[in-house]
């Protein structure tokens, strides 16, 4: 949600019933600041129930998700075994030419 325009609490206070308006015809977001530091956000109450029904749309489909069997939530492909090998023989030779680097560092 991007927001539209930005007012003072104290001007927030003088003008609610056009910034209400504004929103609700489509207006975009108004934030409200207290002291230069946000404090709320006037938002379109249609905009807001659509936004809070994806969100909470999205959380039920992770809660879902969530509870699936860890292989169910990737698919692996080629020899896993293959590979975990080639991994830790690429670790060794990492850590063997850092090693190296030292011994040489430490020499000069």
């Amino acid at each position: 949600m991007h927001v539209k325009k930005t007012v003072s609490l104290v001007e927030a206070r003088n003008s609610l019933g056009d910034l209400t308006r504004t929103v609700g015809k489509g207006g975009g977001a108004i934030a409200i600041t207290r002291r230069s530091r946000l404090a709320a956000i006037l938002v379109n109450g249609e905009q807001y129930e659509a936004d809070m029904a994806e969100l909470d749309h999205h959380r039920q489909r992770t809660r879902k998700n969530s509870d699936l069997p860890f292989s169910r939530l990737m698919e692996i492909t080629g020899d896993l075994v293959e590979g975990s090998q080639r991994l830790a023989e690429e670790y060794n030779a990492a850590v063997k030419r850092s090693g190296e680097t030292l011994s040489d560092a430490l020499r000069d």
